[in-house]
């Protein structure tokens, strides 16, 4: 496939000499020479008299026909595309070569008209009539029956005008002229059928003739020159073999051949009402014309009859473009419609947003999606969701404003652009949708609720351009989805898709590539003895230009991306790797890592942590692998089976940031995970609200009831500690003990950080 691209591509852009060996090459440079120099010899004798007349001179301009077809044969013969147009045209420029033959062999130049020379003559062009035919198949791509039609009505409408001036004279007096003005006139009549024709399919694509198609054109230009002056000449006596114009054939020919290794290309016919009225209703008025003209003079018959036949093509013509008006009008529709549902579909709700900014009008678009939808199509059927989103569509368009555009975008993704309406208006007119889409559906005999989450972005407010504001509303909704906000409003800090994270992104790869990732680790504390029980690894990235970057500077541009699981393999084998180290230094520290949902969605996490461990010898009790509430909820039943098999390792199991999240508290009772880590948001505040100080007061007593053990995070300072310690909270963690520490520092100062937490924990120094 990749050869026969590369090959078409040569022959659109460089001309099928491209492909060609050096050989071939060679071989066609010289037919093309003895073609040139066999046709100005015959110039030279036509018009200067160089050289005695004899047959010897004859055959040098039949060999001028023999290089041109040769040209065109060749091209059939060796170069693929486009092979039997070529060779219907060699075999017509042979055909009209041995008309020459003929005539110099049998009649020394003499031939009545018409004689046996006429039908080769006429003959050539069943060669050049398919060969059009079948180049207009191959470059002219949605060809239909009308582009046909209107190659032949040109041909007929251009016929008349051309036998109604230039032929006028010798069709007029038929009796007298007899068959030779007939046979004449056949000539330039057919030819102008041809070069139409052609000229038709060149504009019908909008006028962009390639090299090869301009060859074609103008060697036709030629022959109708010519044609046409023999015609004249014929019909009063006055043209005989050998004539001063007789070169002319032979360059109508070589130019013919000229286009078989010109750079041609394929190009698509324009199809519009306008364009497709253009040509009937031009070749129409031609005819009239020939006609009316033919009421002040007497016209010849061919003249009134080709002008006929060109009304009677026009009529059919007309007939067939308002089918396809009606056909055209009918895609369009379809094409800006959705099928299931009726609605515009995304093209058609695309334009109507660029057309409002275009139109400087302030406008929210809302994107819709579905809740639950995947599920309900597998629980009950691909039909039965068909059938919820056939009456989603209703729900929407009757909460809408009329000048309101609703669309399905695809899938269960729906949206609703509101036409002067500012952030403020497109939230009310959100809760409504919202209000609308919750209302129970009957569908398959049972009554469904189905929610939406919506995100919202206006223009000028949120975007600059249509595209940007319909992927600020998409970025918007799946934040109201992964916040299970109901709707939410763009906001640039959720966008995980801007330029500067889309380049850290990239350069991630690179990071994980050169080793630039480092891993920190803080202390955790037991809150009544002071004694360090473990650390918290935490992952830095050392970029090259921008620094030393927390976690929150690069994980949100990833975490969508293949490169979360490769980072998150690298940070648990750092992890694991200086757990095993300390053990075998007999340091007594747990060292806890992070997963994420991507990692609890990996079949292969717990054969990976197993191999970790006994790759670098360390026990699983001294790692502790810690999950958050929202990465819980992404599949609950999945992520229960992968805790519980990490549990059957060994491995410590926490649950991060508790109270943050969406976890039930029959959830938490099936958790199997050792200690829950209550989030610094609550702890923080416990000096100030009440209501927070409660919830850690409460959250500890419930861990406990059901077994486990509570570390609350973020201690700033010793009142905090104390109050923790006051509500039996078990361990801490924050910047009171100990900032993020490198190992390698983190060793040296862990004495340090174990008197200052046994300080605050009220235990005398001389204890230790």
């Amino acid at each position: 496939m990749a050869h026969c691209r590369a090959d078409y591509t040569a022959v659109a852009f460089h001309g099928p000499t491209k492909t060609l060996t050096h050989g071939r090459s060679r071989a066609l440079v010289a037919l093309s020479a003895c073609g040139a120099v066999a046709l100005a010899a015959s110039l030279a004798h036509a018009t200067l008299g160089v050289g005695s007349t004899g047959l010897a001179w004859q055959l040098i301009f039949v060999s001028v026909y023999v290089a041109a077809a040769g040209l065109c044969l060749a091209r059939a013969a060796w170069v693929k595309t486009e092979r039997a147009t070529w060779l219907c045209l060699g075999v017509g420029i042979l055909l009209h070569g041995s008309g020459w033959l003929v005539d110099y062999v049998g009649y020394h130049g003499l031939a009545p008209m018409p004689s046996w020379s006429d039908p080769l003559w006429l003959s050539a062009y069943l060669g050049f009539y398919p060969g059009m035919v079948l180049l207009g198949r191959e470059r002219f791509a949605r060809r239909g029956v009308g582009m046909w039609l209107d190659g032949l009505l040109g041909g007929l409408a251009l016929g008349a005008v051309t036998a109604a001036t230039a032929l006028q004279a010798s069709l007029s007096n038929l009796d007298a002229a007899g068959s030779a003005a007939v046979t004449g006139a056949a000539y330039p009549l057919a030819d102008i059928a041809l070069l139409s024709f052609l000229a038709t399919m060149f504009a019908g694509a909008s006028w962009r003739p390639s090299y090869s198609g301009l060859a074609l054109v103008a060697g036709l230009l030629v022959l109708v020159g010519v044609d046409t002056t023999y015609a004249i000449d014929s019909a009063h006596g006055g043209w005989f073999a050998g004539g001063t114009y007789d070169p002319a054939w032979g360059l109508a020919m070589l130019i013919l051949a000229a286009a078989a290794w010109l750079p041609s290309r394929r190009a698509p016919v324009m199809a519009s009402a306008r364009r497709g009225l253009m040509f009937p209703s031009a070749f129409a008025a031609i005819a009239v014309a020939v006609l009316v003209y033919g009421q002040t003079v007497r016209l010849n018959p061919v003249a009134v009859g080709l002008a006929v036949l060109a009304l009677l093509t026009v009529m059919v013509r007309m007939a067939l473009l308002l089918r396809e008006t009606a056909t055209l009008a009918v895609s369009r529709r379809l094409s800006l419609t959705d099928d299931l549902t009726g609605l515009a579909n995304r093209r058609a709700f695309t334009a109507e947003a660029e057309g409002a900014v275009a139109d400087l009008r302030p406008c929210a678009l809302l994107m819709i999606d579905l809740d639950q939808f995947k599920e309900l199509n597998d629980t009950l059927g691909h039909h039965v969701g068909d059938e919820l989103l056939r009456s989603v569509g209703p729900r929407l368009s009757a909460t809408m404003r009329p000048g309101d555009v609703v669309a399905r975008l695809g899938g269960d993704e729906f949206g609703v652009l509101i036409k002067d309406a500012d952030t403020e208006t497109a939230a009310v007119a959100a809760a409504r949708l919202r209000a609308a889409l919750g209302r129970a559906y009957a569908l398959a005999g049972i009554s469904l609720h189905v929610g939406a989450s919506i995100g919202i972005a206006t223009f000028p407010e949120h975007a600059q351009d249509a595209n940007t504001l319909l992927r600020h509303a998409d970025v918007a909704m799946y934040e109201a989805k992964r916040g299970r906000l109901g709707h939410a409003v763009y906001a640039s800090e959720g966008d995980h898709h801007s330029r500067d994270r889309l380049e850290l992104a990239g350069e991630m790869r690179h990071a994980l590539a050169n080793d630039e990732l480092t891993l920190h680790y803080q202390p955790v504390a037991d809150l009544a003895t002071g004694k360090l029980l473990g650390v918290e690894a935490l992952v830095r990235w050392r970029h090259p230009e921008r620094g030393l970057l927390a976690p929150g500077a690069f994980l949100p541009a990833i975490e969508h991306t293949e490169l979360m699981r490769e980072l998150s393999r690298r940070v648990l084998a750092m992890a694991i790797c200086q757990a095993g180290a300390w053990f075998r230094l007999e340091r007594p520290w747990r060292v806890a890592a992070n997963l994420s949902a991507t990692d609890l969605l990996d079949r292969s996490l717990v054969d990976d942590v197993s191999a970790l461990l006994r790759r670098y010898g360390t026990p699983a009790g001294r790692v502790t692998l810690e999950v958050t509430e929202s990465v819980l909820m992404t599949d609950p039943a999945r992520a229960m089976k992968v805790l519980g098999e990490l549990r059957g390792l060994g491995v410590h199991l926490a649950l991060d940031d508790f109270g943050t999240g969406w976890s039930s508290l029959t959830h938490l009772q099936r958790m199997p995970v050792h200690e829950i880590k209550i989030d610094r948001s609550f702890v923080a505040a416990m000096a100030t609200e009440a209501n927070s100080a409660a919830i850690v007061s409460s959250t500890v007593d419930l861990a406990h009831a059901l077994g486990l053990r509570v570390v609350a995070e973020g201690i700033e300072d010793e009142a905090t500690w104390r109050r923790l310690r006051a509500v039996g909270c078990d361990a801490a963690q924050g910047y009171h003990l100990s900032r993020p520490l490198p190992a390698a520092e983190f060793e040296t100062t862990a004495d340090e950080i174990a008197e200052r937490s046994r300080v605050a924990a009220g235990v005398p120094v001389s204890a230790a």
